[in-house]
């Protein structure tokens, strides 16, 4: 049946869709609605590369759909999410009065623009992506839809009391933007959650990410998420024998 080869971009297609609700609700400060429709958007984004593969069915054009969705869900929505951010932090000092009659956006608007930085690194790490033959068993950079995972629940943090000051300040999440703008390009290498076997040998990493999450997410709820990314960062950057992990 030659309608199975539309199943990979049609579930594209939805990771794309989840990515541009998800970041309307980021624009209005909807935090919970946007994750919901972030986490739905890259479940579409695994399951529609196992579907090519199960239906035989893999293309360019499906690769390429496949990064220009990623740009959105995983990069679009993570600097709208910061962009929020910075503009709730920077409102009791900068305002919200429009810089001129002719120019409808505020000043605080102007200097939450650096949020934007995400975006515009996530397409360049996608392209980076799509031609670099270096990434078959693992990353070389951050990942955008892990670089999603730290943004986009960022703001729950802010429920942590020691936390919350420093998420309502406007250069921490400057630095934030930049540092997680870097890793994205960065030539850091990343260990991937793609399990040949399913034994402890050879994935001693993978299935100790895997438990740690699990823990967090069952402690801190939505809070782990960004913890989560950190810790396999950290688990990235130890080196060990590669054939044991």
């Amino acid at each position: 049946m030659q309608f199975k080869k539309y199943i990979p971009n049609t579930i594209t297609l939805c990771n794309l869709f989840c990515g541009v609700v998800a970041t309307i609700f980021a624009y209005n400060d909807y935090y919970y609605h946007a994750a919901a429709f972030f986490l739905l958007g890259i479940t579409f984004d695994f399951f529609d590369g196992f579907a090519a593969r199960m239906l035989h069915v893999k293309s360019d054009i499906g690769k390429e759909l496949d990064s220009l969705a990623d740009c959105i869900t995983s990069g679009l929505l993570p600097s709208m999410v910061m962009f929020s951010m910075m503009r709730s932090a920077l409102s009791p000092s900068l305002g919200t009065d429009w810089v001129a009659d002719w120019m409808p956006v505020s000043m605080t608007d102007i200097v939450s623009a650096s949020a934007f930085l995400i975006v515009l690194f996530s397409a360049l790490r996608l392209a980076k992506f799509n031609l670099d033959t270096r990434q078959t068993d693992s990353f070389i950079g951050l990942p955008t839809p892990a670089c999603g995972l730290i943004v986009v629940f960022l703001p729950f943090l802010r429920e942590l009391p020691y936390l919350n000051d420093a998420l309502t300040n406007y250069w921490v999440l400057l630095v934030v933007t930049v540092i997680c703008s870097l890793l994205l390009v960065s030539e850091i290498h990343l260990f991937a959650l793609k399990f040949k076997s399913f034994g402890w040998k050879g994935n001693a990493r993978r299935w100790a990410l895997i438990l740690i999450s699990a823990v967090l997410i069952l402690t801190l709820g939505l809070k782990a998420f960004p913890l989560i990314i950190v810790i396999y960062l950290v688990m990235s950057l130890i080196r060990v024998d590669q054939a044991g992990v």
